[in-house]
């Protein structure tokens, strides 16, 4: 079961990096080795922009 649901983790996740990776609008520059399942790291390209975001 555990491996189970690893997988959809990753599944999930990796839906979520493909559109990061494909947005004009968000960046992710964690190298894709190196990307967690579990946290999905992402910035706005417009770094003005970032300090709104996370109000």
């Amino acid at each position: 079961m555990e491996n189970y649901i690893s997988e959809i983790n990753k599944i999930k996740a990796n839906l979520l990096y493909d559109f990061i990776d494909s947005s004009d609008f968000y960046q992710n520059n964690i190298h894709k080795y190196n990307r967690s399942f579990m946290n999905v790291v992402f910035k706005l390209r417009d770094v003005r922009l970032n300090d709104i975001f996370t109000r």
